[in-house]
């Protein structure tokens, strides 16, 4: 009787009949110097008959195992390979995958010498449906661990960044697969299969080099095996969230599953070719109710520039804009978000290559929000302002400003930092609305939205015997006293602080203008501030004092606007000296890590610019 030869590995090739990216899966395998190795095929296409034409392309060096599986899920048929695999090691690739040279020999010997029960290689980028495959997906670049092999509880939140969402870069130690009951999906994406080898208590070591190569799998997928539908993403989700919760892991790594779900999303949208709207969709309306991902800040996520594009899926922007903002998000230097007033949003046509302005709350302070119910019991749909909005910007600021959802559209339009200003205490009217219910709530409109609140009223949202235009300011005094501000800056930090630390906060600081330059004269302007310059003041101290960390951004004393501005004469649309000033701040703040005595100085510099300026235009009146 002849020796029994130990198997070293056991690889299972999936294939769906692609015979031309089979032969170069298998001719990779053919040129691997693993010892004795199992090369076990599941054959899950209709026609079948391809196991002499395999045992050819193999060769006699490996041992050739082939079944024929017609209308069998790819999890399933790794499933009973898995079951009967001989070899101490097994990994599991698509007939799509290609080792590259010494690629299985290294994720062997690695897994031999650190002990691990499953080694995670890198793979090199491939052609995927026509476009560069990005290596990163199997190992993020940012999981730089030294040699030898680590526990989940050592790897801590990072652990699932090795389990993206794919089988083919891993090796498993065959006995650890199976005595700790991972299996592979059999409902779900064949691609989503044993992702919780690092969950599951055992060791993983991750390959510094990269061992795989990818065909154009989107045309096999596209062939043989496409996506049923987008609800195969929650299931998948929903499958990983009970294989965490059966190994006691799902409180432990809360964090770590919401950057994975993230990654899937992500991943599954933009690979989703004509079901893109139905896959968003699906997150928007399955995803995003049950996971509330978006309730959470940035630092919640190890990878911030993903959770900013799932942000993106669950918003109401139109998908054409999403896709136009995921370019800018790569392209970006910095992200930054803003709420306040059209007074900050200006600043930023002065330099549109420092920032990418990821989005805005407009015509939305304090005062309306945290003190204010909805204009309606139901939330009006966002189709009825778009309608009756003049455009796409006036129905986004209606809609936020009458569902009173600003902070929804923060958490779903989130930056790198946040920029605010109060201005918007500026109005001297308000409406006040008596709801259905008899509740009562306060609503500010600028001129551009009047038609909206009419739309409204036309579509039975909003009573109009209920609706009555009122003023802030009775007497002379702001209707909220300083105590209900105090309040108001509490309630609105208290929530803000779940997206952004304190240093990521910066203050905008508001002063109106005095003089106004018409041409090449200075004149006063006639309006009285009075009353609005004490309650910004009182407003902005109580931010700094609450808040110490936050960045301030002064107004020059000799600050004045202008006729020429884009948007005419407005005792808060400064000059362009001013603004220039304000985005040269911004910059030295986010890029420089300016101090407030730096800023400070600035902000005296521009001061003796402007009062230069104002020097001119009254020599040039005289």
């Amino acid at each position: 009787m002849g020796k029994k030869v130990t198997v070293t590995v056991t690889v299972v090739v999936v294939s769906c009949g692609n015979e031309l990216f089979l032969e170069g899966c298998l001719r990779a395998l053919a040129s691997q110097d693993v010892g004795a190795a199992e090369i076990a095929v599941a054959d899950i296409s209709n026609e079948g008959g391809r196991e002499k034409w395999i045992r050819r392309k193999l060769g006699k060096k490996q041992r050739c195992l082939y079944r024929h599986l017609p209308h069998t899920a790819a999890g399933a048929a790794k499933n009973l390979f898995l079951e009967s695999a001989a070899g101490e090691y097994i990994a599991f690739i698509g007939e799509d995958i290609c080792y590259l040279p010494g690629g299985l020999e290294k994720l062997l010997a690695q897994a031999k010498e650190s002990g691990a029960d499953m080694v995670v290689g890198r793979a090199a980028a491939g052609n995927f449906g026509g476009k560069e495959y990005p290596a990163a997906w199997t190992v993020d670049d940012a999981i730089k661990l030294n040699a030898g092999a680590y526990t989940a509880e050592e790897l801590g939140e990072r652990a699932l960044l090795l389990c993206r969402g794919w089988s083919g870069d891993k090796l498993f130690r065959t006995a650890y697969l199976r005595e700790s009951g991972l299996r592979f999906s059999e409902r779900a994406f064949s691609s989503v299969g044993v992702v919780f080898g690092t969950i599951a208590g055992g060791k993983v070591a991750v390959s510094g080099e990269p061992t795989l190569t990818t065909q154009d799998e989107e045309c096999i997928r596209y062939r043989k095996n496409p996506m049923r539908s987008a609800a195969d993403v929650p299931l998948a989700m929903l499958l990983a969230e009970e294989a965490l919760k059966s190994n006691g892991k799902a409180d432990r790594l809360k964090k770590s599953f919401r950057t994975w779900c993230i990654e899937f999303a992500v991943w599954a949208y933009q690979r989703s070719g004509e079901k893109k709207r139905e896959t968003r969709e699906t997150i928007r309306e399955k995803i995003e109710p049950w996971l509330k991902i978006t309730e959470h800040g940035a630092g919640d996520f190890l990878t911030r520039k993903r959770f900013f594009k799932y942000c993106e899926l669950c918003s109401e922007d139109e998908e054409e804009k999403v896709i136009s903002r995921f370019k800018g998000y790569d392209n970006a230097k910095k992200i930054i978000s803003i709420w306040g007033s059209c007074i900050s949003r200006e600043l930023f046509n002065f330099d549109k290559e420092a920032f990418f302005v990821n989005g805005f709350v407009f015509q939305c302070p304090l005062n309306t929000y945290y003190d204010c119910l909805p204009a309606s019991t139901e939330k009006i749909p966002y189709s009825i302002f778009l309608e009756s909005a003049p455009s796409k910007h006036w129905a986004q600021s209606t809609a936020i400003q009458m569902n009173k959802t600003p902070l929804e559209y923060m958490y779903t339009h989130q930056g790198e930092y946040l920029l605010i200003d109060i201005a918007d205490v500026r109005f001297l009217n308000y409406y006040s609305i008596t709801r259905e219910d008899g509740l009562s709530t306060k609503i500010n409109l600028d001129k551009h939205m009047e038609k909206c609140l009419s739309y409204c009223i036309e579509k039975k949202y909003i009573d109009q015997k209920n609706v009555e235009l009122k003023r802030w300011y009775l007497k002379g005094k702001h209707i909220y006293g300083i105590e209900k501000w105090s309040e108001l800056i509490h309630l609105w930090l208290a929530d803000i602080y779940k997206l952004y630390p304190h240093n990521k906060i910066i203050l905008m600081g508001t002063r109106f203008a005095k003089n106004y330059a018409d041409g090449k004269k200075k004149k006063p302007f006639l309006i009285p501030r009075e009353q609005q310059t004490e309650i910004i003041g009182t407003v902005e101290k109580m931010l700094l004092k609450t808040c110490p960390k936050m960045h301030y951004i002064p107004i020059p004393q000799h600050i004045y606007g202008c006729t020429d501005h884009p948007l005419k004469l407005l005792d808060l649309h400064y000059c362009k000296t001013a603004d220039e000033y304000k985005m040269e701040a911004l910059k030295k703040i986010v890029y420089d890590h300016a101090s407030d005595e730096q800023i400070r100085q600035l902000c005296d510099e521009c001061d003796k610019r402007l009062q230069e300026e104002l020097s001119l235009l009254e020599q040039a009146e005289e």
